[in-house]
């Protein structure tokens, strides 16, 4: 069996590309790398969520609390009102309509 020069490639042409085992052995690697860098970023996200979740209630408070500013009356005096009249005196409406 005999190998003729013009038949070989040249070590430029075996070296213009890469190998599939480089380019298996370069994914292992990714792979690997990134499972920490991903668990690092979970906290962050769940903590986005919880900032997200907070915000949302400070935001709904802030509201309730201008709401109550601009009755200028006591609110109970508007549970009072709404008791003896909207409610029919009683105080399951209450939970409905006040829950936050």
């Amino acid at each position: 069996m005999t190998f003729f020069p013009s038949t070989l490639p040249s070590y430029k042409q075996r070296m213009a590309a890469f190998s599939y085992v480089e380019i298996l052995v370069a994914i292992v690697l990714i792979s690997i790398a990134l499972v920490p860098a991903i668990e690092a970023l979970g906290p962050g996200l769940h903590g986005a969520g919880i900032h997200q979740t907070e915000a949302g209630r400070h935001y709904h408070l802030t509201a309730k609390l201008e709401e109550v500013l601009a009755l200028k009356a006591a609110p109970a005096e508007s549970l009072l009102r709404h008791y003896e009249t909207r409610w029919g005196r009683s105080v399951e409406p209450i939970f409905n309509e006040y829950s936050f």
